[in-house]
This record gives structure tokens, C-alpha cells and sequence, in this order.
């Protein structure tokens, strides 16, 4: 968790750091896939990512999946076999879990932190909350980027 602290609040260019967080967080959870999203009341866009295959999906509308879920209801929505559930927005075939974390700051969805694994019913309760923990460490790449746009 500190290093995702320390990572997250050094200088330099709020995507490039979540860049950086992306690949940290990826490589101490042994994860298959990590994506930081920004939210806005329509939509969600890729800032960073970690894992291949690359984004299927950097920009995509909140409809009826399950990243609109998690923004909606301001809590981690956990997928843990996506083949089985429709509103999983398919970005490989390959992909077996998902967890769609969002990162709050008070009453305002900012974005997500969005991790798949290749494994079915990998996500427990505690992983869940070790991501939600990682989730509120991420604010501040969320206030400077929205202070560039």
C-alpha cells in the first residue's frame, strides 16, 4: 500500500503515474490485467493500464454493465465468472474474473480501478478490500488530471 502512496504523489504527469500505479498494483497482486478509468456522468475513459492484451474498450459509455454498476452504487462490483453474466463488457476471451472498484472522493465517483485475472472466483472479500483500500489511495491522480482537462 505504501508504494502505491508514494508512487501516486510523485511529481510529474497524472497519466503517467497512474501508468506507473497500474503496473505496481498488477505486479504485487500477480493479476492478469489492471485499468485506472476517469468517470463522467456518461462515459468512462482509460487512464492507464497494465497487462496484455492492450485496451479493447478505452472509452465506452455507462450503460448496463458493469462498470456502470460500480459508479452508480458507489461500491466494488465483483464478477468472478464473466462468461455467465451479461452486463460484462467482453475485452478477451481469456479473462475469467473481474472486479470493478470505484475510486470515491465524498459522494463523487472519480473513476475505477478495474482488475481482471484469468481465473474464476479469484476475488475474495479480502482481496476486495485490500482493492478498495488501493482505490482511495488513488484521489489525487484524479483531482490534477481533472485539473489538466
Amino acid at each position: 500500500m505504501s508504494e502505491v502512496r508514494v508512487a501516486v504523489r510523485e511529481p510529474g504527469c497524472p497519466r503517467l503515474r497512474a501508468s506507473l500505479v497500474a503496473d505496481l498494483i498488477r505486479s504485487l497482486t500477480g493479476f492478469h490485467w489492471v485499468g485506472i478509468y476517469q468517470a463522467s456522468p456518461s462515459e468512462v475513459e482509460l487512464l492507464a493500464w497494465s497487462g496484455l492484451p492492450g485496451p479493447a474498450h478505452p472509452r465506452f459509455p455507462l450503460a448496463e454493465n458493469l462498470t456502470l454498476e460500480a459508479v452508480r452504487q458507489a461500491e466494488p462490483i465483483v464478477c468472478n465468472d464473466v462468461a455467465g453474466d451479461p452486463r460484462y463488457v467482453a475485452a478477451s476471451d481469456k479473462v475469467g474474473s473481474e472486479v470493478i472498484v470505484p475510486v470515491v472522493d465524498g459522494d463523487h465517483v472519480l473513476g475505477t480501478l478495474d482488475v481482471e485475472d484469468c481465473r474464476q472466483g479469484i476475488f475474495t472479500e479480502d482481496l476486495v478490500t485490500r482493492l478498495l483500500a488501493i482505490a482511495a489511495e488513488l484521489v489525487p491522480l484524479y483531482q490534477e488530471q481533472h485539473a489538466l482537462d
